[in-house]
């Protein structure tokens, strides 16, 4: 699926978790990290550091987590 329908997709799933646009975000600014690296100027990417990089991977886990834990909880 082509990263430019990411979101549109994401606002449709939000019916089974409103967090899903949330975590779509995050994936896509990771994705312009990894594809054009830390950008001091954020002219080309939302990240501009490493360190800054490491925090939104750091917030990305965790919230896939919790959100499996609890699609794990509600199933039981």
């Amino acid at each position: 699926m082509p990263t430019n329908m990411l979101m549109e997709v994401a606002s449709k799933l939000t019916e089974r978790s409103a967090d899903i646009v949330e975590l779509t975000s995050l994936a896509l600014v990771m994705h312009e990290y990894q594809y054009n690296g830390p950008d001091p100027t954020s002219v080309i990417s939302k990240i501009t550091s490493d360190e800054i990089a490491r925090q939104v991977i750091a917030k990305f886990i965790a919230r896939a987590k919790e959100l499996i834990m609890q699609a794990r909880e509600s199933r039981n």
